[in-house]
């Protein structure tokens, strides 16, 4: 288990910095009211890594058996509940519980999707850091 932690903590990490490079170049392109299919192409892409971002992370707090988590490797361990604890941590869970396949349709209805500044203006790439230290230690 502790090998698929790691594996799915960098990544994470990878993605991190793919929904930042994919944030700038969208952001560049609309305040330069460049609006063209590639906008489209680079906003889905963008999408898609937010999407990833959410799903994994949150998965590594899952209680669920059948899933490579903390919950399942270490649930004890007084750094992991910490790192639970985190901001970016609970929005990403929020949000994942939001999901299609999950409980609350209407927020995504009602237009209340993951806003990706969240994302990439918090503590994410630390607390991914101080994770894979933490999955080091099993």
């Amino acid at each position: 288990m502790r090998e698929a932690i790691i594996y799915i903590l960098q990544n994470c990490q990878t993605a991190f910095e793919e929904l930042k490079r994919l944030n700038s170049e969208l952001l560049a392109m609309l305040n330069a009211a460049s609006i063209t299919p590639e906008v489209n192409r680079i906003g889905d892409l963008h999408r898609m890594t937010q999407d990833y971002l959410i799903v994994r992370v949150a998965g590594l707090f899952d209680k669920d058996s059948r899933v490579a988590s903390f919950a399942n490797l270490c649930p004890q361990d007084q750094d992991y509940l910490n790192l639970k604890k985190e901001l970016i941590i609970l929005y990403l869970i929020d949000q994942r519980n939001n999901f299609t396949a999950h409980a609350n349709l209407d927020r995504l209805q009602n237009g209340q999707h993951p806003e990706s500044y969240k994302t990439l203006q918090s503590n994410l790439y630390e607390v991914l850091q101080k994770l894979l230290q933490l999955a080091d230690k099993y």
